[in-house]
């Protein structure tokens, strides 16, 4: 750090005072209070993911993204550094990251050599995105690197992106048909397994499942709740639409001192709010005095 600093403060003045500028405005961003909340202690030991069974939701509010997107990229970023720098052993349990709306969350440093490598380090990774421009648009000159290390690859129907869908066809490969005109001799001619018309106009229950070196498959897909084997394995119930565990169903409301400790950061939030509106209040009706 002190090597930086010495390389910038003999850069000039002008130069130094935009940068300045540019750092506090980025900074700006993080000055308010959900954010001084969200950072002020550290609960997450990325040590006892490998020892404890643990589930890690991160919920990125949809208007919201230049201010905590950053916040989702740090984590990450120390995630990976950490289960790529720490030995495994035989008891070590497996992780998988699940990076839904990968193509509209921050960009992840370095995440082209992370994708890599983290599989040694028995950890999968489910890059979730609707199309493969987003990662290009996001990682530029890395986007490639990051594509080819995906060893699986699962298409749905309604893909927009001619990119996308010339990259499915090339990868599923052609085939040889047979070309019957009247009493002649068939002709054989190549032909493209999928045409990316005929990818974009899949089924809603199709898809397609392209698995390392082996051939491309058209599968039929269910959704969970329609299976109603995986529905009681799972003990999940639909209710509008929303899969809900039975748990949460059967189990009584609760009272208000058990939703404060369930939801602690929340209630804290909405206190401090309801305290700074009445301070507000009381010093506009004493300027009025």
């Amino acid at each position: 750090t002190k090597e930086w600093f010495a390389d910038w403060i003999i850069k000039p003045e002008k130069t130094r005072e935009s940068q300045v500028i540019t750092g506090q405005s980025v900074l700006t961003r993080f000055d308010t209070q959900k954010v001084k909340q969200l950072t002020a202690d550290d609960t997450i030991d990325f040590q006892e993911l490998r020892r404890k069974k643990t589930a890690i939701f991160l919920k990125v509010p949809s208007g919201d993204p230049s201010r905590l997107g950053p916040i989702i990229s740090i984590f990450y970023s120390q995630l990976f550094r950490h289960l790529l720098s720490t030995k495994l052993s035989p008891d070590d349990l497996g992780i998988m990251a699940i990076l839904e709306e990968f193509g509209n969350l921050s960009v992840i440093p370095n995440f082209a050599s992370v994708i890599a490598l983290i599989r040694s380090k028995r950890v999968g990774l489910a890059l979730v995105c609707q199309d493969l421009h987003q990662i290009h648009s996001l990682y530029k000159s890395d986007a490639n690197t990051i594509i080819s290390n995906c060893s699986s690859i699962l298409a749905y129907p309604g893909i927009k992106d001619p990119a996308t869908l010339n990259y499915l066809t090339q990868l599923l490969g052609k085939t040889t048909i047979e070309i019957h005109m009247g009493k002649h001799t068939p002709q054989l001619s190549g032909r493209n397994l999928l045409n990316p018309d005929e990818i974009r106009t899949m089924k809603a229950s199709s898809g397609l499942f392209i698995f390392g070196n082996y051939y491309g498959e058209k599968i039929t897909t269910l959704p969970i709740y329609l299976n109603k084997r995986l529905m009681k394995k799972y003990g999940l119930q639909s209710i509008s639409g929303e899969l809900v565990p039975r748990a949460i169903i059967d189990q009584p409301e609760p009272t208000p001192t058990e939703s404060f400790i369930r939801y602690p950061i929340e209630a804290a939030y909405d206190q401090y709010m309801k305290n700074q509106l009445k301070h507000d209040l009381d010093q506009i009706l004493d300027d009025a005095l």
